[in-house]
């Protein structure tokens, strides 16, 4: 007969860790002690002595329930009409893109629409938690940005592993429109070294204004 395993942690998020992945709990447990037992694909959650929550133990990074969700996006959405709605959609859109985790894509595959770009860059380990976070608070035009941007400078990159850390630094959506330029920034700046040459002069010439204002303000930075 199964025996149940037992470990301890504290629950610095809403999300508490095991193997590998992480599972919610009421943000009310946030900063305190908790102990886990599994038995068979059950994850238990005590606190206390007293179970708090049950999980069905998953190989999906991050595991929400419909509640925990609410809970974690409640103040940023404060007063938004659509809040359920908001929600609903974004659960949908984390499922999605944990599936897209089962899938094995090329860069060639990621140019052939936003899904196929998202399934790409979810796939990647260094990017998976920091992608899934970071598309739910696109909307849908924001969305369609994002992959315009992407699908312009990927087939450029010489090392994704570098372009894959600055675009989780230069990512912001106020300046999606100029994402490229961001990336590019990094890259003349020699702290990251992913972009061809072609790349490079793609972006000077698309954003002649912006890249030379750019390289200005940097040069005077070198000089002082």
């Amino acid at each position: 007969m199964p025996q149940p395993s037992q470990s301890k942690g504290i629950i610095t998020s809403e999300l508490v860790y095991f193997n590998g992945a992480r599972y919610s709990v009421d943000r009310k447990y946030i900063d305190e002690y908790v102990s886990i037992e599994t038995f068979d694909d059950m994850l238990q959650i005590y606190y206390k002595g007293k179970m708090i929550q049950v999980h069905t133990i998953s190989r999906n990074p991050i595991n929400y329930t419909k509640k925990h969700y609410e809970q974690s996006i409640s103040k940023q959405l404060a007063g938004n009409k659509d809040f359920s709605k908001v929600v609903a959609n974004n659960l949908s859109i984390m499922d999605k893109l944990l599936d897209a985790r089962e899938i094995v894509l090329t860069r060639n595959d990621a140019l052939k629409s936003y899904d196929h770009m998202i399934a790409y860059l979810v796939s990647q380990e260094s990017l998976s938690s920091w992608i899934k976070r970071f598309i739910q608070t696109l909307n849908k035009e924001e969305r369609k940005i994002f992959y315009t941007e992407i699908s312009k400078i990927l087939p450029y990159i010489t090392d994704e592993e570098q372009f894959f850390v600055a675009l989780k630094k230069s990512a912001n959506k106020k300046e999606l429109k100029i994402l490229r330029v961001n990336l590019w920034g990094f890259d003349i700046m020699d702290i990251y070294n992913f972009l061809s040459q072609e790349g490079y002069d793609s972006i000077c010439q698309e954003f002649e204004k912006e890249t030379t204002d750019y390289l200005k303000t940097y040069r005077m930075e070198m000089e002082d």
